[in-house]
Protein backbone atom coordinates (compact mmCIF):
# COMPACT_ATOMS: atom_id res chain seq x y z
CA UNK A 1 0.00 0.00 0.00
CA UNK A 2 2.57 2.30 1.07
CA UNK A 3 4.46 2.11 -2.36
CA UNK A 4 1.31 2.20 -4.44
CA UNK A 5 0.57 5.61 -2.70
CA UNK A 6 4.44 6.77 -3.34
CA UNK A 7 3.80 5.94 -6.51
CA UNK A 8 1.07 7.58 -7.07
CA UNK A 9 2.65 10.78 -5.22
CA UNK A 10 5.17 10.87 -8.16
CA UNK A 11 2.37 10.24 -10.84
CA UNK A 12 0.75 13.31 -9.58
CA UNK A 13 3.45 15.73 -9.82
CA UNK A 14 4.45 14.54 -13.12
CA UNK A 15 0.88 14.91 -14.51
CA UNK A 16 1.30 18.37 -12.88
CA UNK A 17 4.42 19.32 -14.51
CA UNK A 18 2.98 18.28 -18.43
CA UNK A 19 -0.12 20.25 -17.28
CA UNK A 20 2.49 23.29 -17.02
CA UNK A 21 3.51 23.24 -20.35
CA UNK A 22 -0.09 24.09 -21.55
CA UNK A 23 -1.16 27.48 -21.93
CA UNK A 24 -3.17 29.49 -19.40
CA UNK A 25 -6.08 32.47 -18.58
CA UNK A 26 -6.53 33.15 -14.76
CA UNK A 27 -10.44 33.99 -15.49
CA UNK A 28 -12.59 37.04 -14.21
CA UNK A 29 -12.14 38.81 -11.31
CA UNK A 30 -15.73 39.53 -10.49
CA UNK A 31 -18.62 37.40 -12.12
CA UNK A 32 -19.92 35.39 -9.18
CA UNK A 33 -17.99 31.82 -10.01
CA UNK A 34 -15.07 30.59 -8.46
CA UNK A 35 -11.89 30.60 -9.78
CA UNK A 36 -8.50 29.04 -9.62
CA UNK A 37 -6.90 28.99 -5.69
CA UNK A 38 -5.14 26.24 -4.76
CA UNK A 39 -1.25 27.18 -4.56
CA UNK A 40 -1.87 30.98 -4.00
CA UNK A 41 0.59 31.72 -1.20
CA UNK A 42 1.92 34.79 0.32
CA UNK A 43 4.66 36.31 -1.33
CA UNK A 44 4.92 33.80 -3.70
CA UNK A 45 5.45 34.76 -7.28
CA UNK A 46 4.45 32.41 -10.06
CA UNK A 47 6.13 29.27 -10.55
CA UNK A 48 6.06 25.67 -8.91
CA UNK A 49 8.39 25.49 -5.65
CA UNK A 50 9.13 21.78 -4.49
CA UNK A 51 10.36 20.42 -1.53
CA UNK A 52 11.68 17.38 0.79
CA UNK A 53 11.97 17.12 4.86
CA UNK A 54 11.58 15.16 7.62
CA UNK A 55 10.24 16.35 11.25
CA UNK A 56 9.75 14.91 14.64
CA UNK A 57 5.90 15.08 16.30
CA UNK A 58 4.28 14.60 19.22
CA UNK A 59 1.03 13.85 19.34
CA UNK A 60 -2.03 13.76 22.40
CA UNK A 61 -5.71 13.04 22.56
CA UNK A 62 -6.40 10.95 19.60
CA UNK A 63 -9.96 9.46 19.26
CA UNK A 64 -9.86 5.81 17.97
CA UNK A 65 -12.39 3.69 17.03
CA UNK A 66 -13.12 1.40 20.03
CA UNK A 67 -14.00 1.42 23.38
CA UNK A 68 -12.36 -0.25 26.72
CA UNK A 69 -13.70 -3.07 29.11
CA UNK A 70 -16.03 -0.44 30.29
CA UNK A 71 -17.92 0.55 27.00
CA UNK A 72 -16.29 4.01 27.39
CA UNK A 73 -14.05 5.89 24.66
CA UNK A 74 -10.43 5.42 25.12
CA UNK A 75 -8.50 8.20 25.57
CA UNK A 76 -5.39 8.18 22.86
CA UNK A 77 -1.91 8.73 25.04
CA UNK A 78 0.73 11.03 23.99
CA UNK A 79 3.04 9.76 21.11
CA UNK A 80 6.03 10.70 19.58
CA UNK A 81 6.98 9.81 15.89
CA UNK A 82 8.86 10.86 12.55
CA UNK A 83 8.19 11.77 9.16
CA UNK A 84 9.30 12.07 6.06
CA UNK A 85 7.80 14.56 3.59
CA UNK A 86 7.13 15.82 0.17
CA UNK A 87 5.24 18.26 -1.69
CA UNK A 88 4.89 21.01 -4.12
CA UNK A 89 2.75 24.27 -4.58
CA UNK A 90 2.39 27.27 -6.56
CA UNK A 91 0.90 28.25 -9.58
CA UNK A 92 1.45 28.67 -13.36
CA UNK A 93 0.28 30.86 -16.60
CA UNK A 94 0.49 30.39 -19.73
CA UNK A 95 -1.22 31.88 -22.96
CA UNK A 96 -4.93 30.37 -22.39
CA UNK A 97 -3.87 27.95 -19.08
CA UNK A 98 -3.77 28.32 -15.20
CA UNK A 99 -3.13 25.49 -12.72
CA UNK A 100 -2.64 26.17 -9.17
CA UNK A 101 -1.47 23.31 -7.36
CA UNK A 102 -1.01 21.83 -3.36
CA UNK A 103 0.30 18.54 -2.53
CA UNK A 104 1.95 17.26 0.20
CA UNK A 105 3.14 13.94 1.06
CA UNK A 106 4.09 12.20 4.33
CA UNK A 107 5.24 8.77 5.62
CA UNK A 108 4.76 9.20 9.58
CA UNK A 109 5.95 6.06 11.79
CA UNK A 110 4.87 5.89 15.26
CA UNK A 111 6.83 3.83 17.73
CA UNK A 112 4.55 3.01 20.26
CA UNK A 113 1.47 2.74 18.11
CA UNK A 114 1.36 1.57 14.52
CA UNK A 115 -1.82 2.17 13.70
CA UNK A 116 -1.30 5.79 12.51
CA UNK A 117 2.03 4.95 11.07
CA UNK A 118 1.58 5.37 7.18
CA UNK A 119 1.41 7.37 3.66
CA UNK A 120 -0.60 10.58 4.26
CA UNK A 121 -1.02 12.15 0.97
CA UNK A 122 -3.37 15.72 0.54
CA UNK A 123 -4.45 16.65 -3.12
CA UNK A 124 -5.68 20.20 -4.18
CA UNK A 125 -5.51 21.13 -7.62
CA UNK A 126 -7.36 24.12 -10.04
CA UNK A 127 -7.48 24.05 -14.00
CA UNK A 128 -8.92 26.97 -15.88
CA UNK A 129 -8.61 27.52 -19.18
CA UNK A 130 -10.15 30.11 -21.91
CA UNK A 131 -12.07 28.22 -24.39
CA UNK A 132 -13.15 30.73 -26.59
CA UNK A 133 -13.88 34.44 -26.23
CA UNK A 134 -17.07 33.71 -24.32
CA UNK A 135 -16.23 30.07 -22.95
CA UNK A 136 -14.70 29.56 -19.35
CA UNK A 137 -13.63 25.78 -18.03
CA UNK A 138 -12.77 25.53 -14.58
CA UNK A 139 -12.01 21.94 -13.31
CA UNK A 140 -11.02 21.80 -9.19
CA UNK A 141 -9.87 18.58 -7.58
CA UNK A 142 -9.59 17.65 -3.91
CA UNK A 143 -8.35 13.96 -2.72
CA UNK A 144 -5.90 12.41 -0.50
CA UNK A 145 -5.53 9.83 2.34
CA UNK A 146 -5.08 11.25 5.98
CA UNK A 147 -5.00 8.67 9.06
CA UNK A 148 -6.65 11.55 10.95
CA UNK A 149 -8.42 14.94 9.96
CA UNK A 150 -6.83 17.02 12.34
CA UNK A 151 -3.65 19.05 12.02
CA UNK A 152 -1.22 20.67 9.98
CA UNK A 153 -1.46 18.46 6.94
CA UNK A 154 -5.04 19.38 6.16
CA UNK A 155 -4.03 23.45 6.55
CA UNK A 156 -1.33 23.09 4.07
CA UNK A 157 -3.59 21.69 1.71
CA UNK A 158 -6.17 24.42 2.51
CA UNK A 159 -8.67 22.00 3.45
CA UNK A 160 -10.37 23.54 6.51
CA UNK A 161 -13.97 24.29 7.24
CA UNK A 162 -16.06 25.84 4.91
CA UNK A 163 -13.26 26.03 2.38
CA UNK A 164 -13.41 22.86 0.60
CA UNK A 165 -16.43 20.77 -1.74
CA UNK A 166 -18.49 18.85 0.29
CA UNK A 167 -17.61 15.39 0.85
CA UNK A 168 -13.70 16.54 1.69
CA UNK A 169 -13.19 14.69 5.61
CA UNK A 170 -12.59 17.93 7.68
CA UNK A 171 -14.54 17.50 10.86
CA UNK A 172 -14.61 13.84 11.18
CA UNK A 173 -15.18 12.89 14.91
CA UNK A 174 -12.76 9.92 14.98
CA UNK A 175 -8.99 9.59 13.91
CA UNK A 176 -9.25 6.77 11.52
CA UNK A 177 -7.44 6.38 7.90
CA UNK A 178 -9.64 7.71 5.21
CA UNK A 179 -9.52 8.38 1.30
CA UNK A 180 -11.14 10.85 -0.58
CA UNK A 181 -12.04 12.19 -3.82
CA UNK A 182 -13.89 15.47 -5.02
CA UNK A 183 -13.93 16.62 -7.96
CA UNK A 184 -16.10 19.73 -10.12
CA UNK A 185 -16.20 20.76 -13.14
CA UNK A 186 -18.33 23.93 -14.60
CA UNK A 187 -18.16 26.04 -17.82
CA UNK A 188 -19.14 29.52 -17.85
CA UNK A 189 -20.70 31.42 -20.50
CA UNK A 190 -20.24 35.44 -20.88
CA UNK A 191 -23.87 36.19 -22.63
CA UNK A 192 -22.51 40.01 -22.56
CA UNK A 193 -19.79 42.44 -20.47
CA UNK A 194 -22.77 41.95 -17.88
CA UNK A 195 -24.37 38.96 -17.87
CA UNK A 196 -22.72 35.28 -17.44
CA UNK A 197 -23.98 31.91 -16.71
CA UNK A 198 -22.48 28.84 -14.97
CA UNK A 199 -23.14 25.05 -15.34
CA UNK A 200 -21.50 22.46 -13.56
CA UNK A 201 -21.21 19.22 -11.87
CA UNK A 202 -19.62 17.49 -9.38
CA UNK A 203 -18.79 13.69 -8.11
CA UNK A 204 -17.36 13.01 -5.05
CA UNK A 205 -16.08 9.52 -3.15
CA UNK A 206 -15.17 8.90 1.27
CA UNK A 207 -14.44 5.72 2.47
CA UNK A 208 -13.10 4.91 5.91
CA UNK A 209 -11.08 1.94 6.91
CA UNK A 210 -13.03 1.27 9.97
CA UNK A 211 -15.88 -0.65 9.04
CA UNK A 212 -17.93 1.05 12.25
CA UNK A 213 -18.18 4.40 10.38
CA UNK A 214 -20.12 5.21 6.76
CA UNK A 215 -18.55 6.01 3.84
CA UNK A 216 -20.10 7.80 1.25
CA UNK A 217 -20.49 8.36 -2.54
CA UNK A 218 -22.19 11.67 -3.93
CA UNK A 219 -22.89 13.37 -7.60
CA UNK A 220 -24.88 16.30 -8.16
CA UNK A 221 -24.89 19.78 -10.62
CA UNK A 222 -25.19 23.16 -9.77
CA UNK A 223 -25.73 26.45 -12.11
CA UNK A 224 -26.27 30.41 -11.88
CA UNK A 225 -26.32 33.81 -13.76
CA UNK A 226 -24.58 36.48 -12.89
CA UNK A 227 -25.06 40.27 -13.52
CA UNK A 228 -22.46 42.67 -13.03
CA UNK A 229 -23.40 45.66 -11.65
CA UNK A 230 -20.19 47.98 -12.12
CA UNK A 231 -16.94 47.18 -12.61
CA UNK A 232 -16.80 46.11 -9.25
CA UNK A 233 -19.40 44.95 -8.02
CA UNK A 234 -21.93 41.78 -9.09
CA UNK A 235 -25.20 39.83 -8.21
CA UNK A 236 -25.78 36.49 -9.16
CA UNK A 237 -28.61 33.49 -8.68
CA UNK A 238 -27.24 29.69 -7.98
CA UNK A 239 -28.91 26.65 -7.43
CA UNK A 240 -27.38 23.51 -6.51
CA UNK A 241 -28.67 19.82 -6.17
CA UNK A 242 -26.53 17.06 -4.64
CA UNK A 243 -27.30 13.35 -4.12
CA UNK A 244 -25.76 10.96 -1.55
CA UNK A 245 -25.25 7.55 -0.76
CA UNK A 246 -23.82 5.42 2.18
CA UNK A 247 -22.65 2.17 1.54
CA UNK A 248 -22.44 0.88 4.58
CA UNK A 249 -25.56 2.44 6.18
CA UNK A 250 -29.36 2.24 4.38
CA UNK A 251 -29.86 5.07 3.68
CA UNK A 252 -29.71 8.28 0.98
CA UNK A 253 -30.29 11.92 0.96
CA UNK A 254 -31.31 14.44 -1.51
CA UNK A 255 -29.90 18.04 -1.30
CA UNK A 256 -31.71 21.21 -3.21
CA UNK A 257 -29.92 24.77 -2.33
CA UNK A 258 -30.75 28.08 -3.74
CA UNK A 259 -28.99 31.20 -2.66
CA UNK A 260 -28.85 34.75 -3.75
CA UNK A 261 -25.19 35.98 -3.89
CA UNK A 262 -23.68 39.23 -3.94
CA UNK A 263 -19.99 40.37 -4.99
CA UNK A 264 -18.29 43.24 -4.35
CA UNK A 265 -14.13 44.40 -4.65
CA UNK A 266 -14.35 47.27 -1.73
CA UNK A 267 -10.32 48.03 -3.54
CA UNK A 268 -7.36 46.51 -5.38
CA UNK A 269 -6.93 44.28 -2.77
CA UNK A 270 -9.77 43.49 -0.62
CA UNK A 271 -13.13 41.66 -1.68
CA UNK A 272 -16.36 41.07 0.05
CA UNK A 273 -18.87 37.81 -1.11
CA UNK A 274 -22.44 37.33 0.69
CA UNK A 275 -24.89 34.63 0.39
CA UNK A 276 -28.50 34.07 1.39
CA UNK A 277 -31.30 31.39 0.43
CA UNK A 278 -32.69 27.82 1.72
CA UNK A 279 -31.87 24.67 1.01
CA UNK A 280 -34.29 21.56 1.27
CA UNK A 281 -33.17 18.10 2.59
CA UNK A 282 -34.42 14.77 2.01
CA UNK A 283 -33.35 11.61 3.29
CA UNK A 284 -34.49 7.92 3.67
CA UNK A 285 -33.23 5.23 5.95
CA UNK A 286 -34.25 2.83 8.68
CA UNK A 287 -34.69 3.57 12.03
CA UNK A 288 -35.65 2.03 15.21
CA UNK A 289 -39.32 2.72 17.28
CA UNK A 290 -41.34 0.90 20.15
CA UNK A 291 -42.62 -1.30 19.15
CA UNK A 292 -46.75 -1.83 20.11
CA UNK A 293 -47.22 -4.02 23.44
CA UNK A 294 -49.28 -6.08 21.08
CA UNK A 295 -46.27 -6.97 17.98
CA UNK A 296 -43.84 -6.76 21.19
CA UNK A 297 -45.94 -9.90 22.88
CA UNK A 298 -46.02 -11.85 19.52
CA UNK A 299 -42.32 -10.90 18.67
CA UNK A 300 -40.81 -10.83 21.84
CA UNK A 301 -39.03 -7.63 21.13
CA UNK A 302 -39.76 -4.16 22.55
CA UNK A 303 -38.83 -2.13 19.24
CA UNK A 304 -38.92 -2.71 15.80
CA UNK A 305 -37.34 -1.47 12.51
CA UNK A 306 -39.11 0.68 9.84
CA UNK A 307 -38.76 2.57 7.22
CA UNK A 308 -38.67 6.47 6.99
CA UNK A 309 -38.46 9.41 4.71
CA UNK A 310 -38.35 13.30 5.84
CA UNK A 311 -38.44 16.93 4.36
CA UNK A 312 -36.63 19.60 5.91
CA UNK A 313 -35.90 23.06 5.16
CA UNK A 314 -32.77 25.00 6.67
CA UNK A 315 -31.49 28.17 6.17
CA UNK A 316 -28.12 28.81 3.37
CA UNK A 317 -25.56 31.16 4.13
CA UNK A 318 -22.04 32.35 3.12
CA UNK A 319 -20.41 35.55 4.11
CA UNK A 320 -16.35 35.89 2.59
CA UNK A 321 -13.78 38.60 3.17
CA UNK A 322 -10.84 38.37 1.59
CA UNK A 323 -7.47 40.34 1.61
CA UNK A 324 -4.63 39.20 -0.97
CA UNK A 325 -1.59 41.55 -0.28
CA UNK A 326 2.47 40.95 -1.49
CA UNK A 327 3.11 39.51 1.50
CA UNK A 328 0.59 38.66 3.35
CA UNK A 329 -3.15 36.57 2.59
CA UNK A 330 -5.92 36.69 5.23
CA UNK A 331 -9.56 35.22 5.11
CA UNK A 332 -12.17 35.73 7.55
CA UNK A 333 -15.78 33.14 5.92
CA UNK A 334 -18.89 32.09 7.65
CA UNK A 335 -20.83 29.59 6.01
CA UNK A 336 -24.21 27.21 7.17
CA UNK A 337 -24.37 24.70 4.22
CA UNK A 338 -25.58 21.45 3.16
CA UNK A 339 -23.48 18.19 4.56
CA UNK A 340 -22.88 14.59 3.53
CA UNK A 341 -21.67 14.14 7.02
CA UNK A 342 -18.67 12.43 8.45
CA UNK A 343 -19.14 9.14 9.18
CA UNK A 344 -21.51 8.50 12.03
CA UNK A 345 -23.38 11.97 10.88
CA UNK A 346 -25.03 11.38 7.69
CA UNK A 347 -27.16 14.28 5.89
CA UNK A 348 -26.44 17.10 7.93
CA UNK A 349 -26.65 21.15 8.11
CA UNK A 350 -23.39 22.30 8.39
CA UNK A 351 -22.29 25.54 10.02
CA UNK A 352 -18.51 26.87 9.76
CA UNK A 353 -16.77 29.90 10.56
CA UNK A 354 -13.26 30.61 9.62
CA UNK A 355 -10.46 32.81 10.62
CA UNK A 356 -6.82 32.69 8.70
CA UNK A 357 -4.09 34.60 7.66
CA UNK A 358 -0.79 34.26 6.18
CA UNK A 359 2.70 35.87 5.67
CA UNK A 360 5.87 35.76 3.94
CA UNK A 361 9.14 37.80 4.66
CA UNK A 362 11.16 38.79 1.65
CA UNK A 363 14.15 36.43 2.53
CA UNK A 364 14.07 34.34 5.58
CA UNK A 365 10.45 34.04 7.25
CA UNK A 366 6.60 32.20 6.48
CA UNK A 367 4.04 32.06 9.09
CA UNK A 368 0.39 31.33 8.95
CA UNK A 369 -2.47 30.70 11.90
CA UNK A 370 -5.93 29.92 11.72
CA UNK A 371 -8.95 29.30 13.86
CA UNK A 372 -11.77 27.44 12.99
CA UNK A 373 -14.86 26.79 14.28
CA UNK A 374 -17.72 23.82 13.13
CA UNK A 375 -21.27 21.81 13.64
CA UNK A 376 -22.97 19.51 12.16
CA UNK A 377 -26.50 19.12 12.75
CA UNK A 378 -28.10 15.84 11.87
CA UNK A 379 -31.04 16.11 9.32
CA UNK A 380 -32.64 13.07 10.16
CA UNK A 381 -30.56 11.19 12.74
CA UNK A 382 -31.77 12.01 16.92
CA UNK A 383 -28.54 12.41 17.82
CA UNK A 384 -27.08 15.64 19.60
CA UNK A 385 -24.83 18.53 17.48
CA UNK A 386 -21.37 18.09 16.72
CA UNK A 387 -19.04 20.75 17.31
CA UNK A 388 -15.00 21.06 17.02
CA UNK A 389 -13.01 24.29 17.43
CA UNK A 390 -9.49 24.31 16.33
CA UNK A 391 -6.59 26.84 16.03
CA UNK A 392 -3.21 26.18 14.53
CA UNK A 393 -0.26 27.76 13.92
CA UNK A 394 3.14 27.32 11.64
CA UNK A 395 6.34 29.37 10.47
CA UNK A 396 9.07 28.26 8.00
CA UNK A 397 12.98 29.85 8.78
CA UNK A 398 14.96 29.72 6.06
CA UNK A 399 18.52 28.84 7.50
CA UNK A 400 20.92 29.00 4.65
CA UNK A 401 20.27 28.94 0.73
CA UNK A 402 17.92 26.02 0.16
CA UNK A 403 17.36 24.75 3.84
CA UNK A 404 14.73 25.84 5.77
CA UNK A 405 13.58 25.43 9.17
CA UNK A 406 10.16 24.08 9.67
CA UNK A 407 7.45 24.55 12.93
CA UNK A 408 3.86 23.59 13.57
CA UNK A 409 1.41 23.64 16.26
CA UNK A 410 -2.19 22.56 16.30
CA UNK A 411 -5.18 22.21 19.13
CA UNK A 412 -8.46 20.88 18.89
CA UNK A 413 -11.40 20.53 20.99
CA UNK A 414 -14.24 18.05 19.93
CA UNK A 415 -17.91 17.87 21.39
CA UNK A 416 -21.13 16.23 21.15
CA UNK A 417 -24.15 18.11 23.01
CA UNK A 418 -25.37 15.39 25.06
CA UNK A 419 -25.32 14.41 28.56
CA UNK A 420 -23.16 11.26 27.97
CA UNK A 421 -21.42 12.68 25.02
CA UNK A 422 -17.98 13.66 23.95
CA UNK A 423 -15.72 16.16 25.34
CA UNK A 424 -11.98 15.66 24.36
CA UNK A 425 -9.10 18.11 23.95
CA UNK A 426 -6.23 17.14 21.34
CA UNK A 427 -3.08 18.59 20.74
CA UNK A 428 -0.19 18.19 17.96
CA UNK A 429 3.59 20.06 17.75
CA UNK A 430 5.96 19.02 15.45
CA UNK A 431 9.72 20.37 14.28
CA UNK A 432 11.24 19.73 11.25
CA UNK A 433 14.24 20.46 8.67
CA UNK A 434 13.18 21.07 4.50
CA UNK A 435 15.13 21.17 1.16
CA UNK A 436 13.91 23.45 -1.69
CA UNK A 437 15.85 24.55 -4.33
CA UNK A 438 14.34 28.01 -4.38
CA UNK A 439 15.72 31.65 -2.88
CA UNK A 440 12.09 32.73 -1.40
CA UNK A 441 11.02 31.19 1.71
CA UNK A 442 9.23 27.94 1.82
CA UNK A 443 5.50 28.92 2.21
CA UNK A 444 3.76 25.85 3.39
CA UNK A 445 1.03 27.86 5.64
Amino acid sequence: MIRITFLLSVLIIALSRIAFAQPGYGGPAISGVPAASAGAKAGHTEGIQYFVGASASYDNGQIPVSVDSSGNLIHGSGLFGESVTWGAYGTHRARRFVVGLNYLGSYRNYNSNTYYSGVDSVLALDVSTQLSRRLQWLAVTQAGTVSSTFGGLNASAGFLPGAVTPGVPVNDIYDNRNYFLAHTQSLTYQLSPRISFTMGGTGMAVRRQSKALAGVDGYGAQGSISYRLSARSSVSLMYGWNHYDYPRQFGEADMHDLMAGYTRQLSRRWTVELGAGAFRAETQGLSQVAADPAVAALFGTPVITERFYRERYYPSISARVSGRYHRYNTDFAYSKRPSPGNGVYLASSAQSAVASVSYTAIRKWNFGANVTYSQLSSVAQKIGNYSTVSEGAGATYRMYRSLSAIFRADTRRSQIDQSTGLIRDSYRVSIGIALSPTDLPLSLW
